[in-house]
């Protein structure tokens, strides 16, 4: 476990170029998240956790945030998928979803969703990763500019996917 840990960990400094890397830990919902260094979290940030600031052309914003909410009794990873999926479209014009599959991350079974849109004229890209457990629902997510190229795409991921569930 631990040489597997230490491979995630380099991996993800290599994408983003040996730079170090940061752990945000939010002691009541039990969790923690790595992201770069040169990345901004602010915690509690509109009705977020975590709000983390991905740098990318200026005057672009684009966020990876952490949502944790109580969920109604019985909700569980299919129901919140779904009504994730039909809030989306809600949200942005354009809507298009690219991808739903299954994915496990912090040994969690979840959904991962990756979409297009526009908000306000400009073109916007989502990859949401859903996961449920007992009866809190979790949503890591990030919203913004289309990544630059494979690599940007490949920090998100490994961003999102850095979340365990630390109680």
């Amino acid at each position: 476990m631990f040489k597997k840990t230490q491979m995630a960990v380099l991996a993800l400094l290599v994408i983003v170029g040996g730079a170090q890397a940061k752990t945000f830990r939010h002691a009541t919902n039990g969790y923690s998240l790595t992201y770069p260094d040169a990345w901004t979290a602010k915690a509690n940030l509109a009705g977020t956790d975590v709000a983390i600031s991905v740098p990318g052309t200026p005057g672009a914003t684009s966020m990876i945030t952490v949502v944790t909410q109580k969920l109604p009794q019985g909700m569980n990873l299919a129901a919140y998928t779904q009504a994730t999926t039909e809030s989306l479209p809600q949200m942005l014009g354009n809507y298009k979803l690219d991808t739903n599959k299954t994915v496990k991350v912090g040994g969690v079974a979840g959904r991962k969703l990756v979409f297009t849109g526009t908000r306000g004229g400009n073109t916007m890209y989502g990859n949401i990763v859903l996961l449920v457990r007992g009866d809190v629902g979790y949503t890591l997510s990030y919203l913004g500019e289309l990544p630059a190229n494979a690599a940007a795409k490949e920090t998100i991921d490994r961003v999102l996917t850095s979340f365990k569930l630390t109680k």
